[in-house]
């Protein structure tokens, strides 16, 4: 609990926003920089998994559309 709140407070003070570093962090952690996520391994043998993924990732797609006229 106190790591995480320490480094929620350095978050804040920086100049980016929560979902750039998460973007960033995802890259990092991506199969071209580290290779510690690999997406195609993950779903592999789980289609509803793939779909799901597919939904929600739609679905905020479209909450962000529709929130920016």
């Amino acid at each position: 609990g106190v790591v995480v709140a320490s480094v929620s407070a350095k978050m804040r003070s920086l100049p980016v926003s929560e979902p750039l570093l998460g973007l960033l962090a995802g890259i990092v952690l991506g199969p071209q920089v580290i290779g510690v996520l690999s997406i195609p391994t993950m779903a592999a043998g789980q289609p509803m998994l793939h779909e799901a993924s597919r939904i929600l990732l739609a679905i905020s797609v479209m909450a962000v559309a529709l929130r920016y006229p």
